[in-house]
């Protein structure tokens, strides 16, 4: 069935004609390939004809019944770029097609406005040499035939904006042959860059002439635009302009390296030291989804010297950096200053607090001795000679301290009973502060009034 069909003819029937207007009949068994179709042998019974219209005059080839497959695991594929960039220039790869029974004769290719059409295009042969190579796909990789297709257009120029798709017909070598198409994705038409928009030299979409920032430079833009593909990235790079001491010619030189900064559409960028005597710019580059690109340039920005006081940048900041050392170091030093001041400070209130205790401990010993009749003791201060409790003299000893103004109160409320307070033999004294500090002077009278 695969030979080629004298071969098959010749090997299984016989032809009987008797001129070139009678139908042939065969004598013998047909090959499995004209079961259920329209096809006859010729009349020279040396390839195959189809009984439908218009496809007699077809010239044969192998008894193949079926029309070319596609791979079982790749499929009948089509790579084409989401955009071409040129309206006269077209390019796409194609695999996939196969045919074990009578292999594939031809490929034709065409463009549509819709799948499977060739309305814009019309079917053109594919010429050019396949290529072997390995094709991923789902369950692995495997190697394949890839046919490459770059074709100038010179009948018909695409236009941006519309949809169009590629459509590939493979034909087996069947007598008549038997075809099988597929048809790409949506591929679009952008043969431009994005639009450009207004650039600044700030950092808040503003423009300035001068700048105090002397380890950094900034960037800002609006978004461009761009109505076929769109803007997907934005690239910014920093340079210096000098000019040339020798022959006055403006040089460039780039200051940072190219930064890709998504979608942002500003940028600050940090530089070693910026001179007063040269101008800086930003160039930025806005991408398209095509792949094509715009480059603008900002307007150039000059280090103020005014706010350095004439010194060079680097001098100027450094100078920054060490009054800043310096602040924090006299900052420390006042620190410590304050908190040995404060301690100075609690000790000295501290050391206060210990002598009244010792003036108060004095005068109770002194109180409790005038009640005993008793003198002072070795170290000349007054204090019981008995303990609290004399022997065969016991005596409850009750302090009241107050204040004049608390005691004036309470003899103006009762005179009777702060009499009986002052006068009760179980009172030593009702003394104000001011009495008992002077007794423990050293004044005896103040302790007896």
């Amino acid at each position: 069935v695969n030979e080629r069909f004298d071969t098959a003819w010749q090997s299984a029937a016989t032809v009987e004609c008797c001129s070139l207007s009678c139908m042939c009949v065969p004598a013998g068994t047909l090959p499995k390939c004209f079961a259920g179709t329209g096809r006859v042998p010729s009349i020279a019974g040396t390839f195959l004809t189809s009984t439908a219209l218009g496809l007699g005059s077809q010239t044969g080839g192998s008894c193949d019944p079926s029309p070319p497959d596609c791979d079982a695991d790749v499929g009948c594929v089509i790579w084409t770029p989401k955009y071409w960039t040129s309206q006269s220039m077209v390019a796409f790869n194609f695999t996939g097609f196969m045919d074990y029974e009578s292999g594939i004769s031809r490929y034709q290719w065409g463009i549509g406005s819709s799948q499977f059409a060739a309305d814009v295009v019309p079917l053109t042969n594919v010429t050019g040499e396949r290529l072997l190579k390995d094709i991923r796909y789902s369950g692995g990789t495997k190697k394949m035939f890839v046919t490459p297709v770059v074709h100038n257009l010179t009948s018909v120029s695409l236009l941006e904006g519309p949809a169009y798709y590629v459509t590939v017909v493979a034909y087996n070598g069947a007598g008549p042959p038997l075809s099988t198409n597929t048809s790409s994705i949506l591929v679009y038409v952008d043969t431009s860059g994005p639009q450009p928009a207004a650039l600044y030299n700030t950092y808040d979409f503003q423009q300035a002439s001068t700048t105090k920032q002397v380890s950094s430079l900034q960037a800002s833009w609006d978004n461009f635009t761009d109505p076929h593909s769109g803007v997907v990235g934005y690239t910014v790079q920093f340079f210096q302009q000098v000019r040339s001491s020798k022959n006055g010619t403006v040089e460039l030189t780039p200051l940072t390296e190219p930064l890709s900064v998504g979608l942002a559409n500003r940028v600050q960028m940090l530089v070693s030291q910026l001179q007063d005597s040269v101008m800086y710019f930003a160039q930025v580059t806005a991408t398209n989804a095509a792949g094509l690109t715009t480059t603008a340039n900002g307007l150039p920005i000059t280090v103020d010297k005014s706010m350095t006081g004439g010194v060079p940048p680097g001098m100027a900041a450094l100078i920054a950096v060490m009054c800043s050392l310096g602040c924090l170091a006299i900052g420390a030093v006042m620190a410590v200053v304050i908190m040995r001041g404060t301690v100075d400070e609690q000790k000295q209130r501290e050391k206060e607090r210990q002598n009244e205790y010792k003036q108060l401990k004095a005068l109770m010993y002194a109180l409790v001795s005038h009640s005993d009749g008793s003198n002072g003791g070795p170290d000349g201060m007054l204090q019981p000679a008995r303990g609290l409790k004399a022997e065969g003299k016991d005596k409850e000893v009750a302090f009241v301290f107050t204040d004049i103004e608390s005691s004036t109160e309470l003899s103006n409320q009762d005179g009777n009973a702060f009499k009986q307070v002052r006068h009760h033999p179980c009172a030593v004294g009702l003394l104000n502060v001011s009495v008992a500090r002077g007794f423990a002077r050293g004044s005896q009278q103040a302790a007896g009034d």
